[in-house]
């Protein structure tokens, strides 16, 4: 199965702090697993995971310092790309982002109901019913509606063929396409603007025809989507800004 990679963690406790060298603090947290070495990434919340194998180990502060160059170039990257997608879509840190717009959330008891109103988005649920529950489920079957009428259109173009779509809240993808010819998509990917799931479609159809990403596959993808290599820099953009996003993170806590 092929898929275009994201990592997703909802904000954690620090357990330590790292400190750039232009005096950045980086929050730090530290898990016990598996393996013979240390292992690091940086979530996209903007921290740093650390990851100690079970036993003696060095100590945390002295990973971080073995590993700074890498931690520094990481987080810069991530800096980079964060601000790259947020100076063409604003701040998507902040409010409900869905289709890569930005709108306030508001919710009320009361029936069943979203409304969007003057920048507003308000989900309404009976008492004792959460109204989060109501909109991840509106949102994952926007999203799948979404995701079939792109394939339709986008799948004889690229002589591509798809048998079947599933939203699913993939920990490590935006999207999937196995080789039973089912597109499995990222509930997370209706916080992205329409252009990158479109993308994605293009994407994961074109996985059908040519399972690498040689020169060949970005050509295909090429003749139904402007540039793609673009697009797929850019979703770590929109993997950080997620990531920061707190009504995003209690959203995907009901999944």
């Amino acid at each position: 199965m092929c898929g275009h990679k994201r990592r997703s963690v909802r904000h954690e406790r620090a357990d330590a702090t790292f400190t750039t060298s232009d005096e950045r603090r980086v929050p730090c947290i530290v898990r016990r697993g598996d393996g013979d070495d240390p292992r690091l990434r940086l979530t996209p919340d903007g921290a740093v995971c650390v990851t100690l194998p079970n036993g003696d180990t060095p100590s945390v502060d002295a990973v971080l310092d073995a590993n700074r160059d890498w931690i520094e170039r990481q987080y810069e990257r991530q800096r980079e790309r964060l601000g790259r997608v947020e100076r063409q879509f604003g701040d998507l840190t902040t409010g409900l982002v869905v289709w890569g717009y930005t709108f306030d959330f508001e919710t009320r008891e009361g029936q069943y109901d979203l409304t969007v109103d003057s920048g507003t988005i308000t989900v309404s649920a009976p008492a004792g019913r959460s109204p989060l529950v109501f909109l991840k489920n509106r949102l994952a079957s926007r999203l799948r509606d979404t995701v079939v009428s792109m394939a339709d259109r986008i799948a004889p173009k690229l002589d591509g063929r798809y048998e079947s779509v599933q939203i699913r809240s993939q920990a490590t993808k935006w999207a999937s396409y196995s080789t039973t010819g089912t597109l499995s998509f990222n509930v997370r990917c209706g916080f992205l603007p329409l252009e990158y799931v479109r993308y994605l479609v293009a994407h994961e159809l074109a996985h059908s025809i040519n399972t690498s990403h040689d020169e060949a596959f970005w050509s295909l993808v090429e003749t139904v989507v402007d540039e793609p290599r673009r697009r797929s820099t850019d979703l770590e953009g929109f993997a950080a800004a997620l990531g920061r996003n707190e009504v995003w993170a209690d959203i995907l806590a009901e999944w």
